[in-house]
């Protein structure tokens, strides 16, 4: 999982981190009873952090699976943050609420096929 992360981040934008990830299938995806064998069984090895394996299974379940995570811009997200506590500090409340809100603007969502 870690190396899915890895590539999807550019090595122009080395400050990115991950914030949230999930394993997401095609809308209107319907298994077959092989295929769910297979998700039950990514599902259990990613219930007990078994990346590897339960990227193995979904493999095989050729479910066409993304990997798919929110990457926030620590260096950008650091200064927003600090600059709205100032702004709070000083009860300029709707400033702070911009600059938090232009800080979440900046996260950015990337997906990688799995299989």
């Amino acid at each position: 999982m870690r190396a899915l992360v890895a590539d999807a981040i550019s090595a122009d934008a080395p400050d990115f981190i991950a914030i949230d990830g999930r394993v997401v299938l095609p809308d209107g995806f319907v298994a077959t009873p092989e295929q769910q064998a297979h998700l039950d069984n990514a599902n259990e090895h990613l219930a007990t952090q078994r990346a590897a394996q339960a990227m193995d299974e979904l493999r095989r379940a050729q479910a066409n699976a993304q990997f798919t995570r929110v990457l926030m811009p620590l260096q950008a997200t650091t200064r927003s943050i600090a600059e709205a506590t100032r702004l709070l500090d000083a009860n300029v409340n709707q400033q702070a609420r911009l600059v938090l809100e232009a800080a979440e603007a900046g996260l950015r969502t990337r997906a990688v096929r799995i299989g």
